[in-house]
């Protein structure tokens, strides 16, 4: 597999989208997580890619998007300086990694994560944050023990898309 990554407008979100909706029918269906299902409204994530920047994890060989992230200098509101090693360190901020369910176990994952720290060495990013839900175990422990992400805290938040739900997650740092 030969992957690459290239950013989206507005008018490119669909392909993407679907890789985010697919991807949380199968936290549902899989961990019983639903904080991506329903899937947060197109609309947003075209807006995401007007204001951030959102890409599209490409397999060169089979001609097929595989996966998304999306990535932002600016801080989530639920996230607090006291988290940080050093708040004033400019940071990326990764938000909606996706990887389709029949591509997930193959390292597109980790690919991502290390586009995404090639990509803030570029920009001269001295910190890459995001958090992932306490529930997601698999997860977890890919970030923190695979990647060497430290876990700085943990936040709850309410669903911006489902009334009355909450989630707790634990907020990464990597200093890069």
């Amino acid at each position: 597999m030969k992957l690459y990554a290239v950013r989206l407008n507005p008018e490119q979100i669909d392909e993407v989208y679907n890789i985010v909706k697919k991807c949380g029918q199968d936290m549902k269906k899989r961990f019983g997580l639903t904080h991506w299902s329903p899937t947060y409204p197109v609309e947003e994530m075209r807006k995401h890619a007007e204001k951030k920047e959102v890409y599209a994890v490409r397999d060169k060989n089979a001609e097929k998007t595989v996966a998304t992230f999306t990535l932002d200098t600016q801080s989530l509101i639920q996230y607090h300086d006291n988290y940080w090693s050093d708040p004033s360190h400019k940071a990326l901020y990764l938000n909606k990694l996706a990887v389709l369910p029949e591509h997930q176990g193959k390292g597109i994952g980790f690919w991502c994560m290390k586009e995404i720290e090639r990509l803030a060495k570029l920009k001269g990013v001295l910190a890459i944050r995001f958090n992932a839900l306490t529930k997601h175990k698999l997860l977890i422990k890919f970030y923190h023990c695979k990647l060497n992400y430290n876990i700085c805290g943990m936040v709850e938040e309410n669903d911006p898309w489902q009334e009355n739900k909450k989630w707790k997650s634990l907020v990464f740092e990597k200093l890069i």
